[in-house]
């Protein structure tokens, strides 16, 4: 029998399942809402792929359960698969005539799946020489050489695609300055933004972290290079985004069970150009400092919030 809903009305109470010990799993119990760990009396379930993987297939989904991913996620959060969508969406818009829109997926960078393009790969690679390439595993985090921005993004469903953008979030950086001199390029800390890395070296200071908010950046981009060119920033990023989406919205099975909340990953730059660099399936929600707290709490409350009034 179905519950009274997410909002508790008529006196039910929501239960919850969360395979997260985090501000997810604290912001569930602030609205007091029940814990269980069945693996199918929820109400609503936040869970990471692999319970996923494990369950979701084998599910018949009562009216009133909600989780946190799409059946088929991987199409976007894979980095192989991402890259694969987003050049078949613009080989498709070349066929139908539609240059302009073909035009505007240069936002990822030239990208090879090792070893199956591994011939394509060393051509390109002998014509650039000199240049620093990115390695990533198709299926983990903490990849190789990167300055982000984290932006998160909520996709309650595919059919038709509703996005919702978070204006809060996340400039990411190392503890030392970057450089490409070839004797600094296995070091981590010039390297890699995560706080998982960043934190474990020497001189970090965990109050302060190593990120900015994102308002902060836009304030530091605005004075160095006016508001113009900046707003014109945050506006590729938005459009980066929903093109992103748009190359896997016929291959994502909709379900309206389900909503996801992504974590963007996006370079700058010195032409204030975005680039795509992963699409976060379970982006990481742990608080390191006061900054993350502010952030997170609220971003986890108004993601709940907003699956709840879509119901």
């Amino acid at each position: 029998m179905p519950r009274a809903g997410l909002g508790g009305a008529g006196g039910g109470t929501v239960r919850f399942r969360c395979t997260f010990h985090n501000t997810i799993y604290d912001v569930l119990r602030a609205r007091g809402w029940k814990e269980t760990e069945s693996e199918v009396d929820w109400d609503v379930a936040w869970v990471d792929t692999g319970w996923l993987r494990e369950n979701f297939d084998g599910m018949h989904l009562e009216e009133h359960q909600r989780i946190n991913h799409f059946r088929n996620h991987y199409e976007l959060t894979r980095k192989d698969n991402l890259i694969k969508n987003l050049k078949r969406m613009q080989r498709q818009l070349q066929r139908e005539g539609k240059e302009e829109e073909a035009r505007k997926y240069d936002f990822f960078p030239g990208t090879y799946v090792l070893p199956a393009d591994y011939g394509l790969f060393v051509e390109e690679f002998k014509s650039q020489q000199g240049a620093i390439w990115i390695m990533k595993p198709i299926g983990k985090a903490q990849g190789n050489k990167k300055f982000d921005l984290r932006i998160y993004v909520l996709v309650t469903s595919y059919s038709p695609l509703t996005v919702y953008m978070y204006r809060a979030g996340f400039a990411r950086f190392s503890s030392y300055r970057y450089n490409t001199h070839a004797k600094n390029l296995g070091d981590n800390y010039v390297h890699l933004t995560n706080v998982a890395i960043q934190k474990t070296g020497p001189g970090y200071d965990a109050g302060a972290g190593c990120k900015w908010p994102l308002r902060n950046l836009k304030l530091y981009l605005m004075a160095k290079f006016g508001i113009g060119p900046t707003d014109q920033l945050f506006l590729e990023m938005q459009e980066l985004c929903i093109s992103s989406l748009l190359a896997v919205q016929k291959t994502m099975i909709n379900d309206k069970h389900c909503f996801e909340m992504y974590g963007y990953d996006i370079l700058i730059d010195e032409q204030l150009k975005p680039w795509l660099i992963e699409v976060n399936a379970s982006p990481s929600l742990a608080r390191e400092n006061a900054l993350d707290s502010q952030v997170k709490d609220a971003l986890v409350a108004d993601t709940i919030n907003l699956v709840a009034a879509l119901l």
